[in-house]
């Protein structure tokens, strides 16, 4: 018989002799041989009566020798090539996933483990073990307030950011409601993607007009073109109001949903001159 490099052949007799006797020393009901060479047994029964056996190892085969490659780790859902390699001619291979050739694909974290075989040589393993880098989460943040232009942030734990806007920053802007998706890549290469339905406030366009000019101790009145609450430079709260002095005057407007616009109005007063019924200068208001 044979054994592989490294194993220890060891045959075991029933024990219902009185006394064994192995040529490896042993006196139990077993004995072991790990070289080629001979192992016998003599054995004595309750009676007295006495009988032997011999066995011979013929050979202690090598081992093939097997690399299945230094451990490696992946992002999820990719896959890695390894490939095993032996430097006993005549080598095969096989991996516990079913391939039978030196290259296979591994997409799946766990241990694998190649098999070499080759004539004249014992079986050999090796394992190699595939993990998956550790990802964080993409969190998508928008601004807590809803109003145009409605801000969103993403974590920023990762080296490149892709936005369906076409921006490449950690935040975007909204102007109306929309979805935005992004693409992100870690420090290890590994890339993920999210999306988020944002909703996003209209906001009132005030405007209370052009520049103006007006004479000495006229009235000027400004008026709101949108509806809301209403907050002025003068503390008025009202629509509309009516002024006399030369001044910047603002207007915000707090809509039904908590949004903000507003809008400035420069007014200049002048001197207003015109000719009187007797043809004399005069200023007038």
């Amino acid at each position: 018989t044979s054994i592989c490099d490294g194993e220890i052949l060891v045959k075991t007799l029933p024990t219902t002799y009185a006394t064994y006797n192995w040529s490896d020393g042993s006196a139990n009901n077993s004995g072991s041989i790990n070289a080629v060479g001979s192992l016998s047994v003599i054995v004595e029964d309750a009676y007295g009566c006495v009988g032997g056996d011999t066995i011979e190892l013929l050979s202690v085969l090598p081992l093939a020798e097997a690399s299945a490659g230094a451990d490696v780790q992946i992002c999820a859902g990719d896959s890695v090539e390894v490939t095993a390699t032996s430097v006993t001619n005549g080598a095969t291979f096989e991996w516990n996933n079913g391939s039978q050739s030196a290259s296979t694909y591994l997409q799946t974290a766990g241990n694998y483990y190649v098999t070499v075989s080759a004539s004249g040589y014992c079986d050999q393993q090796d394992t190699l073990a595939v993990s998956t880098f550790a990802t964080t989460p993409i969190v998508i943040t928008p601004d807590s307030s809803k109003c145009a232009p409605r801000g969103v942030s993403v974590n920023q734990d990762y080296t490149s950011y892709s936005w369906n806007t076409g921006s490449a920053t950690t935040t975007v802007e909204l102007g109306q409601s929309d979805t935005v998706s992004i693409n992100v890549v870690d420090i290890n290469g590994c890339s993920q993607s999210q999306s988020l339905a944002v909703e996003v406030y209209d906001v009132q366009n005030v405007f209370l007009g052009n520049d103006t000019i007006i004479c000495e101790e006229t009235a000027f009145v400004m008026a709101s073109n949108v509806q809301g609450t209403y907050v002025w430079n003068t503390g008025q709260t009202t629509s509309t109001i009516a002024v006399f002095a030369e001044d910047t005057y603002w207007l915000e407007v707090t809509d039904s949903n908590g949004c903000v616009s507003s809008d400035t109005i420069n007014l200049t007063v002048k001197v207003c001159v015109g000719i009187d019924e007797f043809g004399n200068e005069t200023s007038f208001a």
